[in-house]
């Protein structure tokens, strides 16, 4: 009798999620970027590969066939050889006459093999792991789930990006040195897992024999059959059909969008941007010092990383390495109180302006000093005359005052964006961080709310941070421009010394003037 090892579910709970994960995201999104590359129409990439969802959807039909026929670690480990070789499928495939069919079905291939490894993967886990484990390793397994997506959508699109900078002519073989090397990292896993993965008591040899695995189908049909009206199966599977394929259709346009250029009506991300977007790093190698009383804007092309800078400053974003320092506080040690009470000296003004439209200005003012009142007031609503004062202050200061009884609804886009200024001047910042704060606002209410900025900064000496996309605004207004590329700043000066070689170099050169405005 063959001697049991003692295996720690560290050994395979970590891969062998991370072998469900990928697939997934491989079918889903990689799929897309490859074959938008490769010159399909966002029509047909939505009609064919919304279709790859269907395994996922449906694999509750032949779930039961993994409950009968051998083990599910037998399962496990041949779903991921078999992946292992449509992934080289693919990869083959690209380079031939018939790439767009051959794809296609290796790709519907793998979401059927991805789908049955989801059943295997996670009724062995059950098998292996008691209670207490289970409980102990869910988020590990959810952990390394989201690391292999984080490593198809993110990683992997922007190594096709750098691979395409040495064979731009010829993009399917980029994909396809991707492709052949997934294809390896699966049968490595196939092979690592074939010996690492302990054979479960509760996981035994079914029955193997044909007849005894269709009267083992047959007897579960007809439990399903008495126990759940056909009305009620066909209505759930009507509404999986016609919810999640129109679903699944839309979410491709997501990654199309991103990464069509502008003069297609996309975003215009190249596949390293787009990759940087999808989770791999926000931000890289940034090293700034902003000094007190400074009007700073933040440009860049979508997704370069503009918001993530601005928002590790009051540590929305938590950064994960390097070192946070406003005005002698590491930001990053701070947690709780602390962090709460750091928060109060800085100001956030949004590009949504987060009103209270059923009620009046001077009462969204007034929020600003509610985490400094008791609760009494809070609940009664009882403002002190020195919070009154100071709120209808900070409307006169951006020229809003006669609007202070009004509701917030009655007022313009730009009034608005006036108000959320005001409750900002209200918790009486030091710094006042602005996310593209007049991205919903015509130009002439634009430039207004710009002026406001100057103002504050001039007359009160708060330091102003924000990040915009109208980049004549920023070289009119701000005093120093900072220009973020793909997580990295290209250009830290004058506004003054921008010319159209900087905005190149911080846009690219084939970005579209509408990209600069």
């Amino acid at each position: 009798m063959m001697k049991q090892r003692n295996v720690s579910p560290w050994a395979w709970i970590p891969t062998v999620y991370f072998a469900e994960g990928l697939p997934n995201v491989l079918v889903m999104v990689v799929s897309v970027t490859m074959y938008m590359q490769l010159g399909m129409s966002d029509t047909e990439i939505g009609i064919y590969t919304g279709w790859l969802q269907l395994p996922w959807v449906l694999k509750f039909i032949w779930s039961p066939f993994v409950d009968l026929y051998r083990t599910k670690r037998w399962w496990v480990i041949i779903m991921q050889l078999l992946m292992g070789a449509s992934l080289a499928g693919v990869a083959f495939t690209l380079n031939t006459p018939l790439w767009f069919q051959g794809t296609m079905c290796c790709f519907f291939l793998m979401a059927f093999l991805s789908a049955t490894h989801d059943v295997a993967a996670d009724g062995y886990y059950m098998l292996e792991l008691d209670e207490h484990q289970q409980s102990l390793f869910v988020g590990i397994r959810n952990t390394f789930y989201r690391i292999a997506v984080i490593f198809g959508q993110g990683v992997l699109i922007a190594l096709a990006g750098v691979l395409q900078r040495f064979w731009s002519d010829n993009k399917a073989f980029t994909w396809s040195l991707i492709f052949y090397g997934l294809a390896a990292l699966f049968i490595m896993l196939w092979l690592w897992h074939g010996y690492i993965l302990p054979h479960a008591k509760a996981d035994a040899e079914r029955p193997s024999s044909a007849h005894e695995v269709l009267q083992g189908l047959k007897d579960t049909l007809v439990t399903f059959v008495t126990k759940v009206p056909w009305r009620s199966f066909v209505f759930v599977l009507l509404f999986l059909l016609f919810y999640r394929l129109p679903e699944a259709m839309l979410t491709k346009m997501c990654a199309t969008f991103l990464q069509r250029p502008a003069s297609e009506g996309g975003l215009g991300l190249s596949p390293i941007e787009f990759g940087i977007a999808n989770g791999t790093v926000g931000l890289d190698d940034v090293n700034l010092t902003i000094q007190d009383g400074e009007f700073v804007a933040i440009i860049g092309r979508s997704g370069a990383g503009k918001s993530t800078l601005l928002r590790a400053v009051n540590r929305m974003h938590r950064i994960t390495a390097g070192t946070l320092t406003v005005n002698g506080t590491d930001v990053s040690t701070l947690s709780g109180k602390a962090l709460r009470q750091f928060r109060r000296g800085i100001g956030m003004v949004f590009q949504s302006f987060n009103l209270v439209t059923r009620t009046t200005v001077i009462k969204n003012v007034l929020s600003a000093c509610v985490p400094d009142m008791p609760f009494w007031r809070v609940l009664l609503g009882a403002f002190r005359r020195e919070d009154k004062l100071k709120a209808l202050e900070s409307l006169d200061k951006v020229g809003i005052l006669d609007k202070a009884y009004m509701r917030a609804d009655q007022l313009s886009g730009g009034q608005q964006q006036r108000v959320a200024l005001a409750r900002t001047l209200t918790q009486s910042p030091h710094i006042i961080l602005a996310d593209e704060p007049v991205a919903a606002l015509d130009p002439v209410t634009a430039k207004q709310v710009m002026q406001d900025f100057v103002h504050i900064n001039q007359e009160m000496g708060i330091s102003i941070l924000l990040n915009i996309h109208h980049v004549e605004l920023a070289l009119e207004y701000a005093d120093r421009i900072i220009g973020i590329r793909a997580g990295k700043i290209v250009y830290d000066g004058p506004s003054a010394k921008v010319d159209q070689a900087v905005l190149d170099s911080i846009y690219g050169e084939q970005a579209g003037a509408e990209e600069c405005v």
